[in-house]
């Protein structure tokens, strides 16, 4: 998703906007936002009520990477306006599903079963640069607009939200806001579903991993040289992910083997919001920055199925996040500053 050749130094959605005021503006507003949705699936597998018989290696893999970025700016510049405000929401939902799995009431006789379900983290391979090296040039076509892109460097993650605001003003008020939420709900899951039944005379091996990284940045300066000035930053991170390896209730899975089940959650947040504003009577700087994490790395055998292995069973889950996080602010007046 967003991840061929053709996005790989590209921005899912931007908006910018701004607004100049000039001497006998009073006021002046601009707002910018970006906004993407995502509900893409990625199923490998048999359907229910399906029968496979005598098969050799049966291999079932789903296989997601995906780049969901958004960049949203708003500026307004006026030195006469009385009121001056830039505002940006920069947002992004995703509630992906990647699915491997053998369907309900299936029937499978094979010699051995894999299933993997696998969401791909995003790094700078995945990020090309509008120049060649090897010659040293830039490529056809380039121009101010392409060069642009080198700024997008920072969105080389799974996810990416930035909003940044600004407002500059000789009146009497200047206001800034900026707004970056990143929510994902996604599943990541590799299973036999209810009441399927699986002859298998090697192994049985069920993964499900999710590698993902995460930034999410937020900017607001507001500035003026009359009563107030105000800069506020809200950034948001908010993880319901869902990664799965099992075998569901009611079903049946014979292994002259080893059967395996493993779920692999591994994630990366940095979550960074600045703001800051002066004016001659008051300045009021702001930030409120969250990182919450609720997501679930789970392996198991369901309610009344039945397994049984030559060898060991081996149910395995991991869950591992890290998150880094910067908040910073800053207020100047005459008078008072908050």
């Amino acid at each position: 998703q967003n991840a061929g050749a053709a996005y790989s130094s590209k921005i899912t959605s931007q908006a910018i906007a701004g607004a100049v005021s000039g001497s006998d503006g009073k006021i002046g507003i601009a707002g910018a936002l970006a906004i993407v949705v995502s509900n893409n699936k990625t199923n490998a597998g048999i359907a229910d009520n399906a029968i496979i018989t005598n098969a050799g290696i049966l291999s079932i893999t789903a296989d997601e990477t995906s780049k969901l970025s958004a960049r949203a700016a708003g500026f307004m510049f006026g030195l006469e306006s009385k009121v001056g405000a830039g505002a940006a929401f920069a947002v992004i939902y995703a509630g992906n599903q990647v699915n491997a799995y053998i369907g309900k009431n299936t029937q499978v006789t094979a010699m051995q079963l894999t299933l993997t379900a696998n969401k791909q983290r995003v790094n700078l391979t995945d990020f090309s640069l509008p120049f060649d090296f090897n010659n040293h040039t830039f490529p056809a076509g380039f121009d101010f607009f392409s060069g642009l892109q080198l700024l997008n460097l920072l969105t080389n993650n799974n996810y990416y939200v930035e909003a940044i605001a600004g407002s500059v003003t000789g009146g009497d008020v200047a206001m800034a806001g900026s707004f970056a939420v990143l929510v994902f709900n996604n599943v990541t899951a590799a299973f036999i579903d209810e009441n399927a039944v699986v002859n298998v005379t090697g192994s049985v091996t069920l993964t499900s991993t999710a590698n993902v990284n995460a930034k999410a940045i937020g900017g607001a300066v507001a500035a003026t040289t009359g009563k107030v000035g105000a800069g506020v930053t809200m950034v948001d991170i908010i993880n319901w992910d869902v990664i799965r390896a099992f075998i569901a209730k009611s079903a049946t899975v014979t292994s002259g083997g080893t059967v395996s089940l493993r779920a692999d959650a591994d994630q990366e947040f940095t979550s960074l919001a600045v703001s800051a504003a002066g004016g001659d009577k008051a300045g009021v700087g702001g930030v409120f920055t969250v990182i919450f994490t609720k997501n679930a790395s789970e392996a198991y055998i369901g309610d009344s199925a039945t397994v049984k292995a030559q060898d060991s069973i081996l149910i395995n889950a991991t869950n591992d996040t890290k998150a880094f996080m910067v908040a910073g602010s800053a207020a100047g007046s005459s008078t008072a500053a908050v």
